[in-house]
């Protein structure tokens, strides 16, 4: 665990940060951890990963008129139902988990926009034709 003054430091700078860059950071940090004792990907954290892109889906659904009573806040989203929101993101993650210990929940900044997609065509799959 790292110690409080490192994580003070963290935060700070993580605040001066957007969202997208706070997202890439998260996946910079995950995609750079050694993997353990060859470990990859349980069964679990795929199925909570497509329950989190699940509920991301339906949050990026509403329209900007349901989005509004919470602007400025994080929102907690379970099963369809936006079941908390605060402005402090840690307050609400302690809350998320005191009730659905065990259960993927998002947690997500109100005003988020959904990220662009983006396709990227491989040149091996297309053919020149002599």
């Amino acid at each position: 665990m790292l110690e409080e003054t490192t994580l003070t430091t963290i935060r700070n700078l993580v605040a001066r940060l957007t969202p997208a860059e706070r997202l890439e950071l998260i996946r910079t940090i995950v995609d750079s951890a050694p993997i353990q004792s060859g470990q990859t990907h349980t069964p679990t954290e795929d199925v909570w990963r497509t329950q989190l892109a699940d509920e991301a889906a339906y949050w990026y659904a509403r329209s900007a008129a349901e989005r509004v009573p919470y602007a400025g806040q994080y929102v907690a989203v379970f099963k369809h139902t936006v079941v908390d929101h605060d402005l402090d993101r840690r307050a609400l993650y302690v809350r998320v988990r005191q009730c659905w210990p065990d259960s993927p929940v998002l947690l997500i900044e109100a005003t988020t926009q959904q990220p662009p997609e983006f396709t990227v065509l491989s040149p091996l799959r297309e053919r020149v034709k002599p």
